[in-house]
């Protein structure tokens, strides 16, 4: 019996040292693991609308990248509402929003307001390889050259800007020889205060060259451009000038049969002859414009009212100075 007590003893005290050398977390293996202290990182790489106010509505949203830092842009047009807008008005205010690494939010890098834009496209005109945002407004009303604008919005370079803007003028994109990306041909009205609207003439008065991160005139390194509607105009001259014989300004009756002798409102040599003018005078050929004046001054003073001769020796002393 005595043997018997000792070894009970003896497994009781084994089995309380095992027990009592277990540690805390032995015997507790669910415990959270120790605590960590954690940094959260707000980084909004989504592009998110801007809230528009006043009943203004969105037109179109794009994304490009304009400046080649690798990020889009997100381009975002809206108008406001207006009665009285100008048929096919899309949008009257322009926002481009970047991504900005520094806040971790996409930050407005451009307003800028449209009256009104007609078309917007992208497409790389500079000649750099990047997308331009080239919008084409129209004003209203029923004259190309005072309705009609362009505004093209560049990132060469890495800023994002209005390389080019203008609300009338006619402005046109195209391909020119020798000239890198696309040119800008702006165009101007000839309407003397004598002459009804339907009297009046576009013509070209100047092209425009991306360079040096802006658009530049090179109207004189496009001479023959200029010489080329010299000479349509010259041609159309020519034609019109054998029908006045007779001293038309001079006289009520006569001339070529079927001619009119006095011309009411604008003479028919008017317009071709300042054309002509205003054609070697912008493209800086002098030497032409001296010599048709010279040689057609007289003729024209004896055939054209006061006011057009007046008008176009004008034109001329205008074309010289420049």
């Amino acid at each position: 019996m005595k043997t018997l007590r000792s070894g009970a003893l003896l497994a009781f005290l084994l089995v309380s040292l095992i027990a009592g050398g277990c540690s805390d977390r032995e015997k507790r293996p669910d415990d959270p693991p120790a605590r960590r202290d954690t940094v959260h990182v707000y980084n909004d790489t989504l592009f998110h609308l801007p809230e528009f106010s006043d009943g203004r509505r969105l037109d179109t949203t794009l994304t490009a990248d304009l400046d080649g830092d690798g990020r889009d842009e997100h381009i975002v047009t809206s108008i406001a509402p207006d009665s009285i807008l100008p048929p096919g008005s899309r949008a009257d205010r322009l926002q481009i929003f970047s991504y900005d690494p520094a806040s971790r939010r996409h930050a407005e890098v451009l307003i800028d307001s449209l009256d009104w834009a007609s078309s917007i496209e992208l497409r790389d005109v500079t000649g750099d390889g990047l997308p331009e945002l080239i919008v084409r407004t129209y004003a209203g009303g029923n004259d190309p050259v005072a309705s009609n604008g362009l505004a093209i919005y560049s990132g060469d370079g890495g800023s994002i800007r209005a390389t080019f803007k203008r609300a009338s003028g006619d402005p046109v994109l195209a391909r020119i020889e020798n000239m890198q990306g696309e040119g800008v041909m702006v165009h101007e009205e000839l309407w003397p205060d004598f002459a009804a609207h339907v009297d009046a003439t576009e013509y070209l008065s100047e092209i425009l060259a991306f360079r040096d991160g802006g658009y530049v005139s090179v109207r004189k390194e496009q001479r023959r451009i200029f010489e080329g509607a010299a000479e349509k105009f010259l041609k159309n001259y020519g034609e019109l000038r054998g029908r006045f014989i007779a001293d038309t300004a001079a006289v009520t009756g006569g001339g070529v049969a079927g001619t009119p002798a006095t011309i009411d409102g604008v003479h028919p040599l008017f317009n071709p002859a300042a054309l002509v003018m205003l054609s070697f005078g912008y493209g800086g050929d002098l030497r032409s414009l001296r010599s048709f004046w010279s040689s057609e001054r007289d003729y024209l003073l004896a055939r054209l009212p006061a006011a057009q001769t007046a008008e176009l020796d004008a034109i001329y002393a205008r074309m010289i100075a420049m």
